[in-house]
C-alpha cells in the first residue's frame, strides 16, 4: 500500500489516463483521508491496460470505477520492468489477468489493440470519414459521462456529435489531433453513449 507521502492530485482519473496513454507498466497506489476514514487502493497496469484493481473490499472493475471518481488524494506510481525509476522497484504481485482480458476502462475496449490499429496520419483516411452516432438522448449521455468521470474535452466532443459530422470535421472543430479524437471517441463508446 502507499506510503504516508506521495503526489497530490485533485482528480485521480487524470492520473489513470496519463498512465494508460503512456502505456506504462507498474503499480499505482493511492490513499485519501486519515485515521478511521483512511481509504487505500491500488491499480496494476501492464502496457497501459488495467490488469488488477482493489479498494477496500472492492476489486477489479468495481474498485476501478470507484477510484476513477476520487478527487483530492495522494498517489504513488512505481514503474515495473524496463522503465526508469529513481527508487527500488518492488515486484508487481498477485495473479494478473491476461492482456487480452484486461478490465474495461475509460481508455480501452475489449478486442481492440492499439498496437494493431495504428492511428491514421493521412488527412484523407477512411477513418476520418467515419460519422460517429449518439446512442442516447443528450441528458442521459451527459449523466453517464459525468458518472464515468470523463473530461470536459469528452463533453465538448459529445456536444458536437450530431450524426452528420465526420471525424475530420470533429478534428477541425475541436482543434485536436485525429489521435486525440479517436481516444476520446473510444472513451465515449466504452460507456455506451456513441458508436
Amino acid at each position: 500500500m502507499p506510503p504516508q507521502h506521495g503526489t497530490y492530485t485533485d482528480k485521480l482519473n487524470n492520473v489513470i489516463q496519463v498512465i494508460q496513454l503512456g502505456r506504462k507498466t507498474g503499480r499505482l497506489s493511492v490513499q485519501r483521508g486519515e485515521g478511521a476514514s483512511l481509504e487505500q487502493g491500488e491499480v496494476i497496469f501492464y502496457r497501459g491496460q488495467v490488469t488488477q484493481a482493489s479498494l477496500g473490499y472492492l476489486s477489479d472493475q468495481q474498485a476501478l470505477f470507484q477510484l476513477q471518481s476520487w478527487s483530492g488524494c495522494l498517489f504513488t506510481f512505481i514503474p515495473q520492468g524496463g522503465e526508469r525509476n529513481t527508487g527500488p522497484q518492488p515486484p508487481v504481485t498477485g495473479p494478473q489477468l491476461p492482456v487480452n482480458q484486461h478490465l474495461p476502462t475509460t481508455q480501452s475496449l475489449p478486442n481492440w489493440n492499439r498496437e494493431q490499429a495504428p492511428i491514421p496520419n493521412n488527412r484523407f483516411t477512411p477513418y476520418e470519414q467515419v460519422i460517429p452516432q449518439r446512442l442516447r438522448e443528450m441528458q442521459s449521455s451527459l449523466w453517464l459521462l459525468e458518472q464515468a468521470g470523463l473530461t470536459r474535452n469528452h463533453r465538448r466532443l459529445l456536444l458536437l456529435i450530431d450524426g452528420h459530422r465526420n471525424i475530420a470535421e470533429l478534428t477541425r472543430l475541436t482543434g485536436r489531433s485525429p489521435e486525440e479524437i479517436r481516444y476520446l471517441l473510444l472513451d465515449l463508446e466504452n460507456i455506451g453513449i456513441v458508436r
